[in-house]
């Protein structure tokens, strides 16, 4: 009997981290055709209607100080400067992201917009695909204001398609170290 291994890729989310396992499993020919039929329709991720897979942002946060080169010395007049790396899981046929800092949610369609009135230093950032670390996608944002900061990201895919945004999260820049997502 003629067999074929079938190898994808799911995504699971557990407690806010994201985790990609691969997955080969070995079918008679005969059954590989209708199994194909169910991954494409998203049978594996759980999704319906042709929905695409929404990225998910780590519930925790990196925060550093400016820092000037292999030194690593502090630069000078921005010793109270920080900046806030953030990650999520990829999300397959992403051409790049959007990452919206300190948006606001609007009930409509239209998603997250930059607060202009509200905590400052908003703003929507386009990051390539290759702005990766640890081969994950990534956001830098440097200078980022201390207190509360809020991060959305969406997918954007071939044809103008964009997924849905991130649900919020919430860190706390304060002192180098890892910020944790806070509820409000």
């Amino acid at each position: 009997m003629l067999k074929k291994t079938l190898t994808r890729r799911i995504n699971i989310d557990i407690e806010g981290y994201c985790y990609t396992k691969k997955v080969s499993m070995l079918f008679p020919f005969r059954y590989v055709v209708p199994i194909i039929g169910l991954l494409s329709l998203g049978g594996i991720y759980g999704q319906e209607d042709d929905k695409i897979l929404t990225p998910i942002v780590d519930l925790s946060a990196r925060i550093k100080q400016h820092r000037f080169g292999a030194s690593g010395q502090l630069v000078d007049g921005e010793e109270e400067m920080r900046k806030i790396i953030i990650q999520w899981n990829p999300i397959p046929g992403a051409i790049s992201y959007d990452v919206c800092h300190n948006c606001r949610v609007l009930e409509d369609s239209t998603g997250p917009q930059p607060d202009e009135g509200g905590t400052g230093g908003g703003g929507l950032y386009l990051v390539n695909i290759d702005m990766t670390r640890d081969g994950r996608p990534a956001f830098v944002k440097s200078n980022t204001s201390l207190g509360k900061n809020t991060f959305h990201v969406r997918a954007n895919l071939d044809g103008g398609k964009t997924t849905a945004w991130s649900q919020e999260r919430i860190f706390n820049v304060n002192e180098p170290g890892n910020a944790v997502h806070e509820e409000l």
